[in-house]
């Protein structure tokens, strides 16, 4: 989200998190999963990604695993390279769905922001 100024004791500030889930409420696909994607769109190797995000190489094959379960549809495939290292790469329905929580987090930034610039308009008043 935008910057908003210096914050102290009186700045109220709003934040957001955005995540799917499936229609029960069991698990969740949210940012950690979608960075994770991000990271092997650029670079299809799943031990780099979840170095560089922070998480240990179990925990990000257990966010993709959960993705999938929730979506319904591989996300990601493996694939062994000539010196037998493995590389994960995206399916094309993995893509979409990368593409697609890009387009609609950005535009719940825009809408959020709009949204907060009435709020806090309204609240001086």
């Amino acid at each position: 989200m935008g910057k908003r100024g210096k914050a102290d004791r009186q700045t109220v500030l709003m934040n957001y998190k955005l995540w799917l889930t499936s229609l029960t409420g069991n698990g969740r696909i949210g940012d950690g999963t979608f960075f994770i994607l991000h990271c092997l769109k650029e670079n299809p190797d799943l031990f780099s990604a979840a170095e560089k995000l922070g998480f240990s190489y179990k925990q990000a094959k257990e966010l993709i695993r959960e993705a999938e379960s929730i979506t319904g549809y591989a996300i990601t495939e493996c694939r062994k390279g000539a010196s037998a290292q493995e590389f994960t790469h995206l399916t094309p329905a993995g893509e979409k769905l990368l593409e697609a929580y890009q387009s609609l987090n950005t535009e719940f930034d825009e809408n959020f922001e709009n949204a907060f610039r009435e709020y806090k308009a309204r609240a001086k008043s």
